[in-house]
């Protein structure tokens, strides 16, 4: 008679066990890996919140410089101070530069740009513009500078041969009317009236371009953009955002204008 050879449960018990234990096994790594994952993204969104803090503390000081320095004023800072005590600072700077020679800009049809005649120099001393031209292809253009007490209009363009009235506010028995003075070149007038405006509008239904150069000085641009940036490990952010002096400065925009 034949024996008939079965399994010992010897085998079913090693094969359970082995089954087991690689379940286990693959269980565990799945967790641990889980978890590190888990700890590198909470450890990225802690980076990339440091970074977007540090790079909204660097914009609210260059703001805070901007308006302490006023029109024009223009810096760079780079730093990588310890804020927080831990190895990985952040690497944060921010940029602005609202002073130039040259401008070039387009203007919507009946609305106005308003261009500050000063600067702020690197002692942060205002620096007032001497000459300026104002070219552009539309006579519908209207200019308008506006001193302390007087003011000069036109249309279209400023050259150095450019004469006009010049308009201003006069007081006589405590009753204060407009009156038309000299025959004044739109170049001394901006030399004698320091922190003076240039007020340009759109008369038409067309957007407009323009250009105003100030002759190797300086005027403060109608509008400015100022960009903080912050790196901690691989998370970079940067913030935006323009200074538009024609919305701050807006009370300007109902200057009276004429050229007769």
């Amino acid at each position: 008679m034949k024996k008939i050879l079965t399994s010992s449960p010897q085998w079913y018990s090693i094969i359970i066990a082995v089954l087991t234990i690689g379940f286990l096994l693959v269980l565990t790594t799945s967790t641990l890996t889980l978890a590190l994952q888990e700890m590198q993204d909470w450890k990225g969104s802690q980076d990339y919140m440091k970074a977007y803090s540090a790079a909204e503390g660097w914009l609210e000081l260059a703001l805070l410089k901007i308006k302490d320095n006023w029109y024009g004023y223009y810096g760079q800072l780079n730093d990588s101070k310890i804020l927080w005590g831990w190895n990985k600072d952040p690497k944060i700077s921010y940029d602005f530069d609202s002073k130039v020679e040259s401008y070039s800009g387009t203007i919507d049809w009946f609305q106005s740009d308003i261009v500050p005649l000063f600067w702020t120099d690197n002692s942060w001393v205002m620096r007032s513009t001497n000459a300026i031209t104002l070219t552009s292809t539309d006579s519908n253009l209207i200019w308008n500078i506006v001193g302390e007490k007087s003011w000069i209009s036109w249309i279209w363009a400023i050259t150095n041969s450019t004469t006009v009235w010049k308009k201003e506010i006069t007081t006589v028995s405590g009753n204060t009317d407009f009156t038309f003075t000299q025959s004044q070149g739109v170049q001394d007038f901006v030399a004698t009236n320091p922190e003076s405006y240039l007020i340009i509008y759109n008369s038409w239904n067309t957007e407009i371009s323009y250009t105003l150069n100030s002759w190797n000085e300086a005027i403060t641009k109608p509008r400015a953009l100022v960009i903080s940036s912050a790196k901690v490990g691989k998370y970079t952010q940067n913030l935006e955002t323009v200074i538009d002096n024609t919305e701050f400065l807006w009370i300007l925009k109902y200057s009276i204008y004429s050229w007769n």
